[in-house]
């Protein structure tokens, strides 16, 4: 008796780790990026993080999201267009907090050359 439990456990042990990596892998795109920055000491989730940006910039669309660490800081740097007007807004989200670290204006230029830079850098 003792061994039809135990492989009945084992199987259904098996069973739930394998739903589980199923479920991982067809995730939503935000449930993998919150897998994704879950190793990285983020205590925030990446949903948060954009809902504390976008009340900074109402009615703005998220062009870009990512998580880096500045200056040993972990943080969520997230790229607003404005509703009105040109550019975006940068706008940084402390990942273990969750408090805004900062807002800065990026001109249509000021954009084109980051994403210049972070492309040349990407081919280094």
């Amino acid at each position: 008796m003792l061994i039809l439990i135990r492989n009945g456990f084992a199987a259904a042990a098996a069973l739930t780790l394998a739903l589980g990596a199923c479920r991982a892998r067809t995730g939503s795109p935000a449930a993998q990026e919150a897998e994704r920055s879950s190793g990285t000491g983020a205590t925030i989730s990446p949903d948060l993080a954009t809902r504390r940006a976008l009340a900074r910039v109402p009615g703005g669309t998220v062009v870009s999201r990512s998580l880096e660490e500045e200056r040993g800081t972990l943080l969520y740097s997230l790229d607003i267009r404005p509703a009105q007007g040109s550019g975006v807004e940068e706008v940084q989200v402390d990942a273990r907090t969750g408090a805004v670290l900062g807002q800065t204006h990026e001109s249509v230029a000021e954009e084109r050359r980051e994403a210049d830079h972070d492309a040349a850098a990407k081919t280094r």
